[in-house]
């Protein structure tokens, strides 16, 4: 992920559901953390990567590709057990089997190879290690959309459903958890969808994002709390708790 991959800033203006969002991944991700060593991903402008170091990890190291993220992450968290560097989410200067915890927060649709990607997670992490990561739900954000059209944000190379990011973790790791973030009505969900049939796919993700606009002046952080998943429930993001990574050698995995 380069510096121009869209990630949130919180001083920049954007709606307060985004700000509300991130903050909710967030703290889902803290509870994981205490007196871990803790590989934070993609940690963008740091937020997330001092609160972790706030809810006692023993130790965070934290990674982004960009350079001026990797300083305002080093800047945020001054005085805090927390190591920043600027590296490649599929290239990091870690050494094997270290991490207790690897945090990857909406990054993996920003990636090309998300095989490679995974492989690089079961290599830092412990036997005993837990992968926290989430990504847009495809089924919400680009309704009628297949797994290799080009999603409309233009800084995602794909989006996965609920299914296909289940099926594509269980083959990095033997225990695979879903959660939800912003539970869609079926009502909704199925309007998005018809739409998208009638006029096109992208008018099926403007609609989505449209039909968001109502909470521009009432939306709580307590509408974002990561919850388990509802079966028959379409969350807009699905976070993922992966654990028994499976190691095995990318020539093994490709066979």
């Amino acid at each position: 992920m380069g510096c121009e991959h869209g990630r949130w800033e919180p001083y920049a203006w954007r709606p307060q559901w985004v700000r509300h969002e991130h903050l909710a991944r967030y703290a889902f991700a803290a509870t994981f953390v205490s007196r871990n060593v803790v590989v934070d991903c993609a940690c963008g402008a740091g937020f997330g990567t001092r609160l972790f170091a706030e809810s006692g990890a023993r130790l965070v190291v934290a990674f982004d590709r960009c350079v001026s993220a990797a300083a305002a992450t080093r800047q945020r968290c001054l005085r805090t057990q927390v190591s920043v560097a600027v590296a490649d989410a599929m290239r990091l200067p870690l050494a094997d089997h270290i991490a207790d915890v690897f945090i990857a927060l909406e990054t993996i649709e920003h990636l090309l190879h998300e095989t490679a990607f995974l492989d690089e997670v079961v290599r830092v992490l412990k036997p005993d290690g837990v992968l926290i990561s989430s990504t847009p739900n495809r089924v919400v954000t680009n309704p009628r959309t297949s797994l290799t059209d080009r999603p409309r944000n233009r800084f995602h190379f794909r989006e996965y459903t609920q299914q296909e990011l289940s099926r594509m973790l269980a083959n990095a790791f033997r225990d695979v958890q879903l959660y939800g973030q912003n539970p869609q009505s079926s009502v909704k969900v199925r309007l998005v969808e018809r739409l998208a049939v009638v006029a096109s796919k992208r008018v099926g993700s403007l609609l989505h994002r449209a039909l968001k606009l109502p909470a521009f002046f009432s939306d709580t952080y307590e509408r974002h709390l990561v919850q388990p998943l509802d079966n028959g429930t379409e969350y807009e993001y699905v976070v993922a708790v992966c654990r028994q990574p499976r190691f095995v050698t990318p020539a093994s995995r490709s066979r």
